[in-house]
């Protein structure tokens, strides 16, 4: 069979599987958004069956043959299309080792566990969920045994959320970063400003005003609102069904900006998933290449530019009008107040500081599950064990501690870390648009976002997963990962905010 051949109908595979997991991410969509309580078991069977399509197509003898034959002649091919098979080379390498009926068990393990956390979580009841998590675990465990019995587990797994990445660097970057986080919180709580910051949680925001706001800034970072949907669920998320449907959902707390911060926080996700390179489409590549760079793109979003107090010098003025019970809170009290740090229970809505620690707190128990170090039983007097230590508050409840992420009732294992390590990109990345522009804050001020735009999408969005995420951190920033830019960051604005 010609080169030509081979490739032709590697592409129409790829393509298949692309519009298999659009398929299978809508239903998601929609279990986690509208549907009805009582078809958790059907749609269990649903993602289930095309889970196994998708798995038959990707360790198919076919598959295998064309991948085979297109590796030994690379050298022939462009650079996307080497990338198509160096990221198929890698992933079939992967599931090749795992039985279909190790596949079915697992995908829907996960449907049931997903929908028996929500009923934990209402009921505040983690016996509830309990069995499905213990099920999970066993699945990982056996799932990094099929996959390389001689690494270490929780290795194994991140690779599926963080390819490249090990627990030494992984390790090393934690037990650096954690210390200057305990170290400016304890100077933060000796501020004489510490205690008397004004909260906006004692304030009301009325709900469809929220939602006014959220579609508002959403647009701003967005723009096109022909390709995205904003609607709600328990969990803040972002899911891309396709390149031109990209689904938003918030949700709606006790903190009135919680809303609107996570609304940021998945247009950032959503703004990424729209600009990959259109050369990518249906393929392997219209992906990130990890979840932590995916991350950094909310989280840029989120931090550096939404809770910056450039970006309110620009915005607040509107946003008073919206909710003019902010009409006599002057801007530095309003920046002041989105901008607290205070050791909290729930970890979306943490402020930017304590966040790691509740990133580490998961990471640390993950770990030791997975290397069957403590039982599932234990975790939630383990879990508010940990809290205390290290953010000196305990839970009450099920529901605001062990229960109270998404992530473990999907079978989310190592996927944590990522969020820290993508916290850690977006500082990178801010640094280095300041660097080549020096009045991007001015910029921001007069809520001009071109610059910031044009730059994500040329040096981080349309690579796709053409492009290794190390490989971008390293051709856009000069330097391989480190937690120096975000310290930086962290001392830079809360040592201004608290006078420090």
């Amino acid at each position: 069979m010609s080169l030509t051949n081979d490739l032709n109908h590697l592409k129409e595979i790829d393509k298949e599987i692309s519009l298999l997991n659009s398929a299978i991410s809508l239903l998601w969509w929609d279990r986690s958004t509208i549907m009805p309580t009582k078809a958790a078991e059907e749609r269990a069977e649903q993602i289930s069956y095309l889970t196994i399509l998708i798995h038959e197509k990707s360790t198919s003898k076919e598959l295998n043959k064309i991948i085979l034959r297109l590796s030994k002649n690379k050298s022939k091919l462009n650079h996307i299309d080497r990338a198509i098979i160096n990221n198929y080379s890698w992933k079939i390498s992967r599931i090749n080792k795992l039985p279909k009926k190790h596949v079915k068990e697992t995908s829907r393990t996960i449907v049931m566990a997903q929908h028996h956390w929500e009923i934990a979580r209402k009921n505040n009841n983690f016996k509830i969920f309990e069995p499905y998590l213990k099920k999970i675990i066993e699945l990982k465990k056996r799932e990094a045994e099929y996959i390389d019995s001689k690494n270490h587990p929780y290795e194994v797994l991140l690779q599926d959320y963080e390819r490249g990445m090990s627990l030494k660097i992984l390790d090393e970057t934690f037990n650096k970063l954690k210390p200057e986080i305990h170290t400016l919180i304890k100077r933060i709580k000796k501020s004489s400003k510490y205690g008397k910051e004004f909260n906006i949680k004692k304030i009301e925001f009325d709900v469809e005003k929220q939602k006014i706001a959220c579609q508002d800034v959403s647009t701003l970072i967005l723009e096109d609102n022909e390709r995205f949907l904003i609607t709600v669920s328990m969990h803040p998320f972002m899911t891309k069904i396709s390149p031109n449907d990209l689904r938003i959902t918030t949700s709606f707390r006790k903190d009135p900006l919680f809303s609107l911060f996570s609304t940021v926080h998945e247009s950032g996700h959503a703004l990424y998933e729209s600009e990959f390179d259109q050369k990518l489409k249906y393929s392997i590549l219209h992906d990130a290449p990890s979840l932590g760079i995916h991350e950094s793109q909310s989280r840029l979003w989120e931090n550096q530019v939404c809770k910056s107090k450039n970006f309110w010098k620009y915005y607040y003025p509107k946003y008073q009008k919206l909710f003019p019970k902010l009409k006599n809170i002057s801007l530095e009290r309003f920046y002041e107040s989105i901008n607290i740090v205070r050791p909290s229970l729930i970890r979306i809505e943490s402020d930017e500081l304590t966040y790691h620690l509740h990133i580490i707190i998961r990471y640390e128990l993950e770990k030791k599950l997975i290397e069957g170090k403590i039982a599932v039983s234990e975790l939630p007097v383990l879990w508010n064990k940990l809290y205390k230590e290290y953010l000196g508050i305990t839970p009450k409840t099920d529901t605001e501690g062990v229960l109270q992420d998404v992530h473990w009732s999907q079978g989310s294992i190592a996927y944590f870390p990522t969020y820290t390590l993508g916290t850690i990109y977006s500082a990178m990345i801010y640094e280095q648009m300041l660097n080549e522009n020096p009045k991007l804050e001015q910029e921001i001020e007069e809520g001009d976002f071109k610059f910031i735009k044009k730059w994500l999408k040329e040096n981080i969005h349309k690579h796709g997963a053409v492009l290794s995420t190390s490989e971008i951190m390293e051709k856009c920033c000069g330097k391989k990962i480190s937690e120096e830019s975000l310290i930086k960051y962290y001392k830079n604005k809360f040592g201004n905010i608290y006078k420090i």
